[in-house]
């Protein structure tokens, strides 16, 4: 039978099916390392015995998946304690660490992200999905390289979750109630990465943030990944605009404005300098918006206006789509909130993690979602995680934070250092890391949904 998970929304398991009233997940700490790998169990259990009831078991084979995300509980937990050269991944090795995105009220599903180590997820709801991976310890979910055997670099799942800081306002479990709570569950993970013999570490998704662009983690050999992001997002940009790409009969026109989401942010800022330091872009007009709740970001969007005459700002996304042509960057920290209709028409590199838009909102109003990638050969080649939603269709297409710490990884302990900053990232930052990439081969593949199917060529 089948373990494949594709499964519909009337057979996915609640928390309600599993007789789980609590209104929170039970959060990973030290302290409740072995109770929470029981409570994994439980759950994992408890969904299996409600998708044969329910009749998912018709789709998947339970049985199996339940052995298997068994396997995996009781691995990583047994891992987790493995005390340093114990883990035979290898030496020298780069470390990734990412939060999953998993969501109870998502904006896109990303269950798929833990079905390569946990498949029972492909029949939990949202909700049940987070429940179950919030009480996992600071684990090992992929192994980068030419083969396990080979390898270049680690995945690790760091237990934090976007619904985390809502519910430690919201006081309902004390251990999250700790201000020092998330700045501790990364260093963990920093120091896990550590014992598994990763001398070097990239952040994912929103793990820079949360630390400060780093400055909070006590390794030394930490990178936000934030100056190859820059790099990639503006080659991405370019790819749409010179890449001969069919959008399906979206006229792009070079003259038209390039629009900027978050564009006060690190990465948006970033961004746009780096297009105007490039020649190909460097008399494109831009139009910037930011999130209209945050005074500050707002503030920082006009002061940045003001320097530089070739960008112009919006008080929304609806504004910004009326001002400018298809080609739209986002690296937003929130969701974008407009008029469905503002999406036809435009062409978004979303690098938002997680992503600020439903790419089949937006295609079903005329537009398209690119997803922002690197491609660095067998240097951060997946060997676990094959699903192509989860970051392109080639198994050796990364994110960019992933890839940039895996080109940082090859250089020598001096040469490295110029590359481990803990702050925002920097003109010169860009520069050096492009100059790496390209000495590696590293760059952008070949333009692709976040589904992982290709877009053609015209």
């Amino acid at each position: 039978m089948s373990t494949t998970i594709e499964i519909g929304s009337s057979r996915l398991v609640t928390l309600q099916d599993i007789d789980v009233n609590s209104p929170r997940p039970t959060y990973w700490t030290e302290g409740r390392h072995d109770d929470n790998r029981q409570l994994m169990r439980e759950i994992a259990q408890r969904t299996a015995d409600a998708s044969k009831d329910s009749g998912a078991s018709e789709v998947i084979d339970i049985d199996d998946a339940l052995e298997r995300t068994f396997d995996r509980i009781e691995r990583s937990f047994r891992e987790y304690k493995a005390p340093a050269g114990s883990l035979e991944y290898g030496e020298d090795l780069f470390g990734f660490l990412a939060h999953t995105r998993v969501s109870r009220n998502p904006l896109n599903d990303y269950r798929f992200e833990g079905l390569s180590a946990y498949p029972l997820m492909g029949a939990m709801a949202n909700e049940t999905a987070q429940m179950f991976l919030a009480p996992q310890c600071p684990a090992v979910l992929e192994v980068f390289g030419p083969s396990r055997e080979r390898a270049t670099g680690l995945g690790f799942f760091t237990p934090l979750h976007q619904d985390m800081l809502v519910d430690g306002l919201e006081g309902l479990d004390p251990a999250i109630a700790d201000p020092d709570y998330i700045t501790t569950v990364i260093n963990n993970t920093a120091d896990f990465a550590r014992r598994a013999g990763c001398t070097v570490q990239g952040l994912g998704g929103i793990l820079s943030g949360l630390t400060r662009f780093g400055e909070l983690i006590r390794d030394e050999g930490t990178c936000t990944g934030h100056s190859g992001t820059v790099v990639g997002s503006r080659d991405t940009i370019l790819d749409i605009l010179f890449g001969g790409y069919d959008f399906d009969g979206i006229d792009i026109d070079p003259e038209e404005p390039i629009g900027i989401v978050g564009a006060a942010g690190a990465i948006g800022l970033s961004t746009f300098e780096a297009c105007l330091a490039d020649s190909r872009l460097s008399e494109f007009k831009f139009v910037g918006i930011e999130d209209p709740e945050s005074p500050k970001k707002l503030a920082r969007l006009a002061e940045i206006a003001a320097k530089h005459s070739n960008l112009a700002t919006a008080a929304n996304f609806d504004e910004l789509a009326s001002m400018t042509g298809p080609v739209v960057f986002s690296a937003s920290t929130s969701p974008i909130i407009c008029e469905p209709s503002s999406f036809a028409g435009k062409i978004i590199a979303d690098d938002s993690e997680p992503g600020s838009v439903n790419p089949d909102v937006v295609r079903e109003n005329g537009g398209h979602v690119v997803s922002v990638l690197l491609n660095d050969g067998d240097l951060t080649r997946r060997n676990e995680i094959t699903d192509p939603r989860f970051c392109g269709a080639n198994r050796s297409d990364a994110f960019t934070c992933a890839a940039t710490i895996a080109a940082v990884s090859t250089l020598s302990p001096s040469d490295r250092k110029p590359h481990l900053f803990s702050r925002p990232v920097e003109t010169a930052d860009v520069k050096a890391i492009d100059a790496v990439f390209s000495e590696l081969g590293i760059s952008t593949p070949r333009l692709q949904r976040p589904d992982g199917t290709y877009f053609d060529k015209a």
